[in-house]
Protein backbone atom coordinates (compact mmCIF):
# COMPACT_ATOMS: atom_id res chain seq x y z
CA UNK A 1 0.00 0.00 0.00
CA UNK A 2 2.41 2.15 0.69
CA UNK A 3 4.12 2.04 -2.99
CA UNK A 4 0.96 2.95 -4.13
CA UNK A 5 0.89 6.05 -2.39
CA UNK A 6 4.44 7.19 -3.51
CA UNK A 7 3.42 6.67 -6.89
CA UNK A 8 0.01 8.48 -6.53
CA UNK A 9 2.40 11.60 -5.21
CA UNK A 10 4.41 11.28 -7.93
CA UNK A 11 1.85 10.57 -10.64
CA UNK A 12 -0.11 13.70 -8.65
CA UNK A 13 3.03 16.22 -9.05
CA UNK A 14 3.29 15.66 -12.31
CA UNK A 15 -0.10 15.84 -13.41
CA UNK A 16 -0.09 18.66 -11.28
CA UNK A 17 3.36 20.51 -12.95
CA UNK A 18 1.47 20.01 -16.21
CA UNK A 19 -1.80 21.49 -15.30
CA UNK A 20 -1.41 24.04 -12.17
CA UNK A 21 -4.38 25.29 -12.66
CA UNK A 22 -6.44 22.05 -11.73
CA UNK A 23 -8.10 22.30 -8.92
CA UNK A 24 -8.81 18.83 -8.44
CA UNK A 25 -5.55 17.63 -9.53
CA UNK A 26 -3.93 20.26 -6.71
CA UNK A 27 -6.46 18.73 -4.40
CA UNK A 28 -5.60 14.58 -4.96
CA UNK A 29 -1.82 15.92 -4.71
CA UNK A 30 -2.74 17.70 -1.40
CA UNK A 31 -4.39 14.72 -0.01
CA UNK A 32 -1.71 12.15 -0.73
CA UNK A 33 1.07 14.25 0.79
CA UNK A 34 -1.10 14.91 3.63
CA UNK A 35 -1.92 11.03 3.82
CA UNK A 36 1.78 10.16 3.55
CA UNK A 37 2.64 12.57 6.19
CA UNK A 38 0.35 11.06 8.38
CA UNK A 39 1.18 7.73 7.83
CA UNK A 40 4.86 8.30 9.22
CA UNK A 41 3.16 10.88 12.03
CA UNK A 42 1.20 7.82 13.64
CA UNK A 43 4.45 5.61 13.94
CA UNK A 44 6.08 8.78 15.72
CA UNK A 45 8.70 8.66 12.46
CA UNK A 46 7.97 12.64 12.77
CA UNK A 47 11.51 13.46 10.61
CA UNK A 48 10.03 11.64 7.54
CA UNK A 49 6.65 12.78 8.46
CA UNK A 50 8.11 16.84 7.61
CA UNK A 51 8.47 16.60 4.41
CA UNK A 52 5.75 15.37 3.36
CA UNK A 53 3.93 17.84 5.17
CA UNK A 54 5.84 21.30 4.41
CA UNK A 55 5.21 20.05 0.46
CA UNK A 56 1.34 19.98 1.05
CA UNK A 57 1.84 23.31 3.13
CA UNK A 58 3.30 24.86 0.24
CA UNK A 59 0.90 24.07 -2.14
CA UNK A 60 -1.76 25.41 0.12
CA UNK A 61 -0.41 27.76 2.94
CA UNK A 62 -3.77 29.38 3.52
CA UNK A 63 -5.47 25.76 4.73
CA UNK A 64 -5.95 26.23 8.24
CA UNK A 65 -6.26 22.51 8.98
CA UNK A 66 -2.36 22.56 7.31
CA UNK A 67 -1.41 25.10 9.43
CA UNK A 68 -2.20 23.30 12.78
CA UNK A 69 -0.78 20.26 11.53
CA UNK A 70 2.32 22.29 10.69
Amino acid sequence: MNGDLDNAIVNFENAFAYAPDSIKTKEMLLKALVEKSMRYYFKKDYNRALPFLERAYRLAPGRDNLKEMY
